[in-house]
């Protein structure tokens, strides 16, 4: 491994001006989740420039961590780039104080979440404001949402309107809407937002999670360079920048970037090749893995069933989930039992071009069957690297398979980041990486749809049940042609 070293700067953002720590940190982590808000921890001294670190800094206060890893080489997103980490806000302080093997030690601990944890905290309480029936069409009136059909411009509408003006966080240097932006692209797909959205009341963020249309998409929270936003596509508001690399806090919501089915049975690769792509193989000089690496394979995510169906209709819910053919994957239902993925969605087909709403669902079923078919051959993993600041969250990643044959190259994906930097300790990235698989297998789009086929509950016998009366076959005269159990 090539020698390195690493550099911390943290400036907290108080009401009186900045106030650069960089020089007196004991221990910085933080966590950044593809899903969710990213969170830090911040150790300090108690006393700062001759004060106690609750006169300086205090809760609600901006906190700003650029990290730098310099082994002599720079390049895109490489190790010798300065990276802006966290653009988060304390939330608690703490002291701390212990007294082991005859020495004594006393600290601060700040602790806080990532910007867009603001939304975490705050609601929405169109009822309680204006009264129910009231409130829904004074809400729609007020917030810019009526006649919104298309979701990255109803979310994009509902962020600018509604959620970052109803948390009326201001500081000197700006509000919330100043310091927080988004980068929204969707699923084709139009619904009846402006009314759905008006009947919402819960906390900012729980909106995002609620009309997301997971797993359609992910929703999560990014510290993203400049030169990273312009990879995001969609509607866009992006914010104050801060650091060498113009970081920008953002809520991002996204097609989920993984390959998918395509009606009939064909595949795509998707968003998958556009992702920004780290080597992480012992040949590249820039960032070799460090001490830890573990892969696992197991079946907790495995489905084998799969439909999306239209919340709108006002039918039984038994009756809607025929709408449009499920996709099924038999060999998976025979070997692991029934394992369903499905849920309303508040889409309602396509607007660009017009398509027939069962085709949309169609299409739906067949995209989201493609990324979650086979999912018990994907390995997870976990792996510890020197620092390498340069990794986010919603990447890939390039590794060694160093466990058992040491020849395999594996793509992976990484849902979750964590650094760890201590001026007389450890100076580590870990990441939590999911859908590893040989990289040769991520060339071949059939790979992800092998297995699958529609499904017409309304005609298709072909399914591991145990019993069928003869009277309730499909078809007048039928048989049942009778299967084992899976």
């Amino acid at each position: 491994m090539r020698a390195s070293e690493s550099h911390i700067r943290v400036v907290v953002h108080t009401d009186g001006g900045p106030l650069d720590l960089s020089d007196h940190v004991l221990a910085y982590s933080d966590r950044h989740p593809i899903s969710g808000v990213g969170s830090f921890s911040l150790t300090l001294p108690l006393r700062v420039q001759g004060k106690p670190i609750t006169g300086l800094a205090r809760t609600g206060d901006l906190v700003e961590v650029g990290l730098l890893n310099w082994d002599g080489q720079t390049g895109p997103w490489g190790l010798g780039e300065y990276h802006t980490v966290m653009l988060g806000v304390i939330r608690s302080i703490g002291q701390r104080q212990a007294l082991a093997e005859g020495r004594y030690t006393a600290v601060a601990v700040l602790a806080g979440s990532s910007l867009a944890g603001f939304l975490l905290s705050d609601s929405v309480n169109y009822y309680l404001a204006y009264g129910a029936l009231h409130g829904l069409f004074k809400g729609l009136a007020l917030t810019g949402l009526k006649g919104m059909v298309r979701l990255d411009q109803a979310l994009a509408t509902y962020l600018d309107q509604v959620a970052l003006e109803v948390a009326q966080v201001a500081r000197p240097y700006g509000s919330l809407k100043d310091l927080l932006g988004y980068a929204i692209e969707t699923l084709d797909g139009e619904g009846l937002f402006d009314l759905i959205f008006a009947n919402y009341e819960g906390t900012l963020w729980g909106f995002l999670e609620a009309f997301g249309e997971r797993p359609l998409h992910e929703v999560y929270t990014a510290i993203l360079p400049e030169d990273r936003l312009r990879l995001l596509r969609g509607q866009k508001r992006l914010g104050k920048a801060f650091g060498p690399d113009r970081a920008r806090a953002v809520v991002v919501v996204r097609p989920a970037p993984f390959p998918h089915g395509l009606p009939g049975g064909g595949a795509s690769l998707g968003d998958w090749p556009r992702l920004p792509l780290h080597d992480l193989t012992p040949e590249d000089s820039m960032s070799e893995p460090a001490q830890d690496h573990t892969a696992d394979w197991d079946d907790g995510e495995v489905a084998n069933v799969f439909f999306v169906y239209p919340r709108a209709l006002p039918l039984d819910e038994t009756f809607v989930m025929t709408y449009a053919p499920a996709i099924i994957n038999l060999d998976s239902w025979r070997r692991y039992g029934y394992r369903p993925l499905t849920w309303a969605t508040w889409l309602w087909g396509a607007n660009a071009p017009k398509e027939a709403a069962p085709e949309f669902f169609r299409r739906l079923n067949w995209r989201l069957a493609g990324q979650r078919n086979r999912m018990d051959e994907y390995a997870g993993a976990e792996l510890t690297l020197r620092l390498s600041p340069h990794i986010r969250p919603g990447e890939r990643v390039r590794v060694e398979n160093r466990l058992g044959d040491a020849t395999s190259v594996f793509l992976y994906y990484v849902e979750e980041v964590r650094h760890a930097f201590s001026p007389a300790g450890a100076r580590t990235t870990t990441l939590k990486v999911s859908r590893g698989l040989p990289e040769d297998l991520y060339r071949d789009p059939g790979w992800f749809v092998a297995g699958l086929k529609e499904h017409d509950p309304l005609k298709d016998a072909a399914l591991p049940v145990p019993v069928i009366r003869q009277e309730d076959a499909p078809g007048p005269t039928r048989p049942i042609q009778k299967h084992p159990h899976p």
